[in-house]
């Protein structure tokens, strides 16, 4: 038996034999199941409002479960983010294996720095893959991830200027600018 709660004739809440709630749905498949054709704003509002302190949250979410997720958006039934058990996220992919792996560019509108006593790495997570600098769209340094050639202007190609290569720690060459524009 169910425990119904309705108003104008129509069910707006259920809480099954089973202890499931159900808000909108007379079928609940999860502890708390909300349902709603809203438009116009979110379906579930959480607002905090007496908070003083760090410690009073707006919406805590915990598990004692270290399973495949621990929070999961999903957008028309397409998964767009998730934050595994292990606490790593993932926006774009189901399988996060960083902290923070994103399949897809990342716009950021001030700096991307490390912290303090750390260096910043671009890694491009192949041999075969490339890292470029790019500002306005515009490359001004392209580093080849299958030679190592470094190009400031230009694609790296070892018979030409503006390339300084190194192996095994010895610089290999190194093209400067003169002051007539000319490289040597």
């Amino acid at each position: 038996n169910s425990l119904r709660f309705g108003t104008n004739a129509s069910e707006r809440l259920r809480i099954t034999s089973t202890g499931k709630l159900g808000i909108g749905t007379t079928s609940p498949a999860s502890t708390l199941h909300v349902d709603g054709a809203h438009s116009g704003g979110p379906i579930v509002t959480i607002h905090q409002t007496a908070g003083s302190s760090s410690a009073d949250a707006g919406l805590e979410v915990e598990t004692s479960s270290t399973g495949t997720y621990i929070q999961r958006w999903v957008n028309a039934g397409s998964e767009k983010a998730r934050v595994t058990g292990d606490g790593k996220v993932g926006i774009g992919t189901a399988s996060p294996s960083e902290l923070l792996d994103v399949e897809g560019s990342i716009e950021c509108l001030n700096e991307l720095r490390s912290k303090t006593g750390n260096d910043l790495k671009l890694n491009a997570g192949s041999a075969n893959r490339d890292v470029f600098l790019q500002v306005n769209d515009s490359t001004l340094m392209t580093v080849q991830g299958s030679t190592g050639n470094v190009g400031i202007g230009l694609t790296p190609v070892a018979s030409e200027g503006r390339i300084q290569a190194k192996t095994n720690d010895n610089v290999v060459g190194k093209f400067t600018r003169n002051n007539t524009g000319n490289y040597s």
